[in-house]
């Protein structure tokens, strides 16, 4: 391989050595400085080149390449601003751990810090989002610096998918002449041989371990898993993610139902079909729902946090031993409410518990869940059909109401249902992908949705999406779905369609500026939230049309059999499209809002709750009432009092002490065997407090004498205390504490009716024994005092 100057075989070594590590594709934009890594990179037969005019979109456009493939596509730029214009796409790489390759040009050492033309300071020009920086120098056709050139490229390449991934920047350093023109005598002849044409393979081999945990470790582990509430819950995650098999394995072994992001690799697909995948939680879990629930036990959380506010909260409010585990080592979770931290491969670390775990946990619980979503489903179902209902009673009616349950979800919804199978979906940042969570459903059809949640930012949407299309075979589809300032944002990227040759499906939601904010409190404050955040532009992007060479189409929102239309001849047509479906942010919050208050409603007036809480009424309210008849008839009246008015005083007399006290107690008792976390200790102390107080005025009772008539009316309200409240603790809180922890435990409703009827029978038997002890021994004391009347006459 003879090379006309130094420059040539320095990038010629390079760009060889990538090709050996496995680099199949390159990102170029045009530049001066860059032209010997441009050349060779363009000029190797193993390698296919992209080019970009703009490096923001060509760095966009490889990150989402390396997003669907997992494998490093580097991009080429020449000096100053140019490499500045990485800079978004490097912080989502590093965020989201997105391998990344950055080949920078620059001037050389001398020409810094002189004013020389576009030359800036690139050493460590991205900070610590990179995962390796390194100065590659000047070329020098020496064998020993040849050597050090081919090892950098293959440690960049390992370096960028080691565990975490990122980005590396690699610095050049390039002198003129820049082009392959002949210098004679720049290269030594007596260069060895190996250092022109590297070695048969790679120059370096790098094998790549995954991290195991210890014997111990696991079987701890197992232990804390083996409960009858857990969860598993798998945030977005990058290629290789984890082996959806593994998470079926570990779903059956322990029972747990799964709670699959949408960019998490698992939501969608054939796993579906064999274990319990949640995926409306966003759209039911609130504080009103999980107070009603009994809280998990444990979680075992994979990727990174979870796209829903609501899930995230739930799990902060819920406090459960959580395993966070991230083969990184990293903490990805900024509750800070996650307990235990696993350093471990996900994909190995659900085979190994899958294999140890020998009791799956509550079928009752994992019910539930499946139960909720089903709900959840229901009701979007229904409102969906209620609304297409109106548009046509509308039409004859001539009012306009079809907007009355449309909201941007739906449009998710459908391109999840008429997407063709297989294919590619990339959601953007904002409300689409907060949309695709809660009305994307779990599908069996071959979905892989990929989005920017790294540093979440809505710049470079559309070149991801398009680099992302770029790996796609020729069976499979690309849809990008986007808001309208994302669409702004990155219009230029979609010159790719035609220079990469790509074709995909725009679904564009334009509501008109940031709709989002609707769901921020500073809607409340305007001005100044219409023109500082939700910034309405009323642009026109059809003219893109005719810059890019595209179908473009415009529909309402509230046409769903027009956009269905569209969207349906889109993906079934040849060619790259753009759906403009016009929408209004805040009408769609407003209905997002009155969907999950109907979701929540539903679920928790299910006919199984409100069979529980008819039952736990009816036994809450014999209780009270058994509780009540032994406050104020089981004392000592019938054996003390013979007279109907003496008997009758005493009755209200204990009525008027004690029921006004214990009635306030009891409420505060009975309130707090729902409660969970503090509240639930402080009516425990409560309850022993009670307990305590309760020896006291025993003893009290014992030391002043129970049937003196001295003692009998100070003691009234100390008999109530004694007998009554004991009673209420006893009687009232034993059966019904009982049928609420079976049902925690998991145990099944009519199991857990069952066992507080008996225990309510039984309560009813003891007290009624009690009453019949005291009457014959009532009876017998006055038949002891009229033997005593006789014989003292």
């Amino acid at each position: 391989m003879s090379a006309p100057n130094r420059n040539t075989l320095w990038a010629r070594a390079f760009v060889s050595e990538l090709a050996a590590g496995g680099v199949e594709t390159v990102c170029i934009s045009p530049g001066s400085r860059s032209t010997p890594l441009t050349v060779a990179f363009d000029r190797h037969d193993d390698i296919k080149t992209f080019s970009h005019l703009d490096e923001r979109s060509a760095a966009y456009f490889a990150l989402g390449r390396a997003r669907r493939t997992g494998a490093v596509t580097p991009v080429v730029c020449t000096s100053g601003t140019a490499a500045a214009n990485y800079h978004p796409a490097v912080i989502e790489a590093s965020q989201a751990r997105v391998p990344l390759l950055l080949l920078t040009a620059d001037r050389p050492p001398e020409l810094h810090d002189s004013g020389a033309n576009q030359t800036i300071d690139q050493t460590k020009l991205y900070g610590d989002a990179v995962r390796w920086f390194q100065n590659i120098g000047e070329p020098e056709p020496t064998a020993r610096k040849l050597r050090s050139l081919r090892t950098t490229a293959a440690r960049s390449l390992t370096t960028a998918t080691d565990t975490p991934a990122g980005p590396v920047h690699l610095n050049f350093s390039f002198r003129k002449p820049l082009e392959p023109t002949p210098v004679s005598g720049d290269i030594p002849e007596d260069l060895p041989e190996e250092s022109i044409t590297g070695r048969d393979d790679a120059f370096v081999e790098s094998t790549i371990g995954n991290r195991v945990l210890t014997e111990n470790s696991l079987q701890t582990i197992t232990h804390s898993l083996s409960a009858s509430r857990g969860l598993i819950v798998i945030g977005p995650m990058t290629i290789p993610g984890v082996d959806p098999e593994a998470v079926a394995a570990f779903a059956h072994a322990s029972g747990f139902p799964v709670l699959a992001d949408p960019l998490s690799g698992i939501r969608y697909g054939g796993v579906t079909r064999t274990i319990p995948v949640i995926g409306g939680y966003d759209g039911y879990l609130t504080s009103e729902l999980w107070n009603h629930w009994p809280d998990p036990d444990v979680v075992l959380r994979f990727g990174a946090s979870p796209t829903s506010k609501p899930l995230r909260q739930y799990l902060e409010a819920t406090s459960p031993t959580q395993y966070l585990v991230d083969p990184a080592g990293e903490w990805r979770e900024a509750t800070f409410t996650a307990t235990d931290l696993v350093v471990a491969d996900p994909t190995q670390l659900l085979w190994q518990l899958s294999r140890m775990l020998d009791t799956p946990g509550s079928s009752t619980w994992r019910q539930r869940w499946l139960n909720a979503d089903e709900t959840h489903a229901s009701v979007l179902t229904e409102t969906d059909s209620h609304s297409q209902t109106d548009d046509a009673s509308d039409e004859e009616s001539g009012n306009d109401q079809s907007e009355t349950w449309f909201c941007e979800g739906r449009i998710l919804a459908d391109i999840m249902t008429l997407a063709p199978d297989p294919a590619t979906i990339f959601v953007s940042n904002s409300m689409p992908v907060r949309d695709l969570d809660r009305f994307g459903s779990p599908t069996t059809q071959s979905r892989t949705v990929l989005g920017n949640r790294g540093a979440s930012g809505i710049d470079g949407i559309l070149s991801t999406a398009l680099g992302a299309g770029s790996a796609l075979s020729t069976t499979e589809h690309l849809i990008a779905i986007t808001g309208d300032l994302a669409y702004y944002h990155d219009m230029n990227g979609l010159a790719a369609l035609e220079r990469c040759d790509v074709t995909a499906t725009v679904v564009l939601i334009n509501n008109d500026g940031g709709g989002i904010f609707h769901k921020l409190p500073i809607e409340s404050y305007d001005p100044p939230f219409t023109s500082q955040f939700v910034t309405p532009h009323g642009l026109d992007f059809e003219p893109t049309k005719e810059i890019y060479d595209l179908s473009f189409a415009r529909v309402r929102g509230t046409d769903r059999d027009g956009f269905q239309t569209a969207f349906t001849e889109a993906t079934t047509t040849a060619g790259s499209h753009v759906i403009e479906v016009v929408t209004d942010s805040e009408s769609s919050h407003r209905v997002r809002e009155q969907l999950h208050t109907r979701a929540v409603d539903r679920i928790l007036s299910n006919w199984t709750l409100t069979v529980y809480r008819c039952v736990v009424s009816v036994m809450n309210l014999c209780h009270w009432i058994l509780a009540t008849y032994q406050i104020i008839i089981m004392g000592d009246i019938s054996c003390t009092y013979t007279s109907d008015s003496e008997w009758r005083a005493e009755f209200f007399s204990r009525a008027r002490a004690g029921m006004s006290v214990w009635f306030q107690r009891f409420l505060t008792l009975r309130n707090g065997i729902a409660l969970r976390g503090p509240r639930r200790l402080m009516t425990l102390r409560i309850i022993a407090d009670m307990r305590s107080q309760l020896s006291e005025s025993r003893l009290i009772v014992q030391k002043n004498g129970m049937h003196s008539d001295r003692g009998l009316s100070m003691n009234c309200t100390l008999l109530l205390i004694t007998r009554g409240s004991r009673q209420i603790l006893d009687v009232f809180f034993s059966p019904v504490m009982v049928h609420q922890r079976m049902m925690a435990d998991g145990h099944s409703l009519p199991a857990a009716i069952s066992l507080s009827a008996v225990n309510l029978g039984m309560s009813i038997v003891m007290m009624m024994k009690h009453r019949m002890m005291r009457m014959r021994s009532c009876v017998r004391q006055k038949q002891d005092d009229s033997i005593s009347s006789r014989f003292s006459d």
